[in-house]
């Protein structure tokens, strides 16, 4: 399903997320706008639009994915750290321009539903020539993909596709860049990955403890408020150089507690989920 939203130019992701993508598009663009002032971005001249720039994000990432499954083929742990990396040219070569490519069997269905609407006769007929009743994935001669994709846009959206509308519309956006060919698409895209600007890093804290909300946590998981975690300790009188156990550590309020009054605290927790946090917050 992702893989599917990713071909459709579709990237679903939690808020914090989409800010820290924010941050790192508006640094992208700032980068290439002074690249290009400068002379420096030869193949990337035409772009004008955040679409645009978010469209060739896209793209190096899904390579990214590509890449990392034709490396570590075997390995999906493998794989997720390479997706972290930064892109290289060679993640470029893995770069596809958009085509129009869908089973064949589907092609057949798309062709067989409009054949009856006004004006679709010859389209219809085209694409039943294309296709085959098979589930491999067959290209659309690109004319044909561009005609059903204009035509069909006035259609209801049960007779459209969103693979040929995803790549019309990539298509049209790269041709408003002059990028009209594969060769030109991995040229731009290797100065691209040159001005791609950084996020904010996760606070991986932050990120396990929203991962865990909603879910079970230990047998008897109360977390202490910081306040009053603080309190607790100030009354226990916890000073350097004594040895400190928090036999219940839960998610570390009372134990980053302890850390604050200058003591590093021994720490036990039964369940795993909260161990995890624990240990991101070096416990």
């Amino acid at each position: 399903m992702m893989a599917a939203l990713r071909e459709a130019g579709v990237e679903v992701l939690p808020a914090t997320s989409r800010a820290r993508t924010e941050i790192a598009l508006a640094k992208t663009m700032r980068n290439l706008a002074t690249a290009i002032d400068e002379g420096n971005a030869k193949h990337l001249t035409g772009i004008r639009h955040k679409s645009q720039v978010e469209m060739l994000n896209l793209m190096v990432r899904s390579a990214q994915y590509d890449q990392a499954r034709n490396v570590h083929p075997n390995s999906y742990s493998d794989q997720e750290k390479m997706h972290e990396e930064a892109p290289t040219a060679e993640t470029i070569d893995f770069v596809k321009f958009p085509e129009y490519r869908m089973p064949g069997r589907d092609i057949m269905s798309l062709a067989n539903n409009v054949s009856n609407e006004p004006g679709f006769k010859q389209l219809a007929a085209r694409l039943l020539k294309v296709g085959k009743y098979s589930d491999d994935f067959v290209q659309i001669p690109a004319e044909i993909g561009e005609a059903f994709a204009e035509k069909s846009a006035r259609l209801p959206p049960r007779y459209r596709d969103y693979r040929i509308d995803g790549a019309y519309d990539k298509r049209r956006k790269l041709k408003a860049m002059g990028i009209e060919n594969e060769a030109q698409l991995r040229a731009g895209l290797r100065e691209f990955i040159q001005y791609r600007g950084k996020g904010p890093k996760a606070d991986p804290v932050k990120e396990l403890e929203r991962s865990f909300i909603g879910q079970k946590l230990g047998v008897d998981f109360f977390p202490t408020p910081k306040p009053l975690a603080e309190r607790m300790v100030e009354m226990a009188g916890i000073k350097e150089g004594m040895r400190v156990l928090e036999p219940s550590g839960g998610n570390g309020n009372i134990a980053e507690a302890i850390r604050d009054a200058g003591v590093e605290p021994e720490v036990v927790e039964l369940s795993s989920g909260l161990r995890k946090i624990l240990e991101a917050k070096n416990f």
